[in-house]
């Protein structure tokens, strides 16, 4: 199963493409006894199976995709200088985001070290230059990140919730600068591109972005399908498309997805199987006990709301983790209880995609599901 994405984004962008490369540069990365283990776990896929994935920008489906080849066949990537260059990009306009973003508040951002005005502004009157990154952009960079009041501004910012991936890299730093560094399988996770993946003929996954318009070639994409893999972003449970809750906008577009698949679809396959991932639950507990937000002020029903009697809660979790986790579970699963009829064909997860002991549990959960359903041997 390989995927890559085309340098021009377009609407309804096409099946993924194969590529023979694979992971030789870094196989030194597994040893023996963990290659052998993923090739037992090998999921074996029937042949010309084809899943739709689908989720809103930022909601983790590529991670999904790489969770899945790392799972399945042990891959990385085939050349660690094209992720180490991805990363350096990451870095690189991270800072200057932060940057540029310090000058525009009002008030000003409350900076706990007096000489990180001096670092802000070393960064900015060079920010034509660090194209290549170099030492010297890495001691500011990590001066800048090292104060606290930088820091915590930045985690409340609206757009953290879409760049976490930003604060794993600057934690970082002091690695990512080393002139012998190769990245790590969970960097690799953490990095927004896909690279290389083991190629599998037999099975393909579309990616298909939530914010795309309703089209022919969105609905063909439906008809092609075998089954649909939904990211759902739990974190943001407070933002809005058009005024209308992101959260119930997914729960009308898979209703959209199925109506177009069973009244277009083959008489023989009245349903079509879902897997529904409640992703980024990690961030969402973060929302959650900042308080800046409350679940109810958008959801007013999750106030009188009791946790059901199957609910399990992750360690640490208080009640109103545990509360505000399964509210938003019964929400899709009512929804899609209401939608096919039949609890046999609907998965639910709560799933954080950059955590691999999480995701190796979610697969070990799904492959009945995807057995009955036929998509694996």
């Amino acid at each position: 199963m390989h995927f890559t994405s085309s340098p021009k984004k377009s609407l309804g962008e096409g099946w993924g493409t194969f590529s023979s490369g694979y992971m030789a540069a870094l196989r030194s990365c597994f040893s023996k006894k963990q290659l052998e283990r993923q090739q037992k776990e090998k999921w074996s896929f029937r042949v010309g199976k084809q899943v739709l994935l689908y989720g809103e920008k930022n909601c983790g489906k590529t991670t999904v995709i790489k969770q899945l080849n790392y799972w399945n066949y042990g891959v990385v990537y085939d050349d660690y200088k094209e992720v180490i260059k991805e990363i350096n990009s990451i870095v690189r306009n991270a800072v200057l985001c932060i940057i540029s973003k310090l000058s525009q508040e009002d008030p000003p951002v409350e900076m706990t070290e007096p000489e990180t005005q001096c670092h802000v502004e070393y960064i900015e009157s060079r920010k034509d230059q660090w194209s290549t990154l170099s030492a010297d952009f890495f001691e500011h960079a990590k001066a800048l990140w090292q104060d606290e009041g930088v820091k915590e501004w930045f985690m409340q910012s609206p757009e953290y919730g879409a760049m976490s991936f930003v604060k794993y890299f600057l934690d970082r730093l002091d690695i990512i600068k080393q002139t012998d560094y190769v990245p790590t399988v969970q960097d690799y996770f953490w990095c927004k591109s896909k690279f290389a993946s083991r190629p599998d003929p037999d099975f393909m996954i579309r990616e298909w972005p939530s914010t795309c318009s309703v089209t022919k070639l969105l609905l063909r994409a439906i008809l092609d399908s075998h089954m649909f893999i939904v990211v759902i972003d739990c974190s943001r449970f407070d933002e809005y498309n058009d005024n209308y809750s992101k959260l119930k906008d997914l729960i009308s577009m898979l209703k959209f997805i199925n109506n177009a698949a069973t009244r277009h679809g083959s008489s023989t396959t009245p349903k079509f199987p879902f897997l529904v991932l409640l992703n980024k639950q990690d961030q969402l507990v973060v929302k959650l006990r900042s308080c800046i937000r409350k679940l109810e002020n958008d959801f007013p029903n999750f106030a009188d709301y009791t946790v059901p009697e199957d609910a399990c809660s992750s360690s640490g979790d208080e009640l109103l983790v545990t509360r505000a986790k399964h509210f938003i579970r019964d929400l899709f699963q009512n929804a899609l209880k209401e939608m096919l009829k039949d609890e046999t064909y609907f998965c639910v997860h709560f799933t954080t995609a950059i955590d691999r002991d999480t995701m190796n549990e979610v697969f070990l959960k799904c492959e009945s599901f995807l057995k009955q359903h036929k998509i694996l041997k």
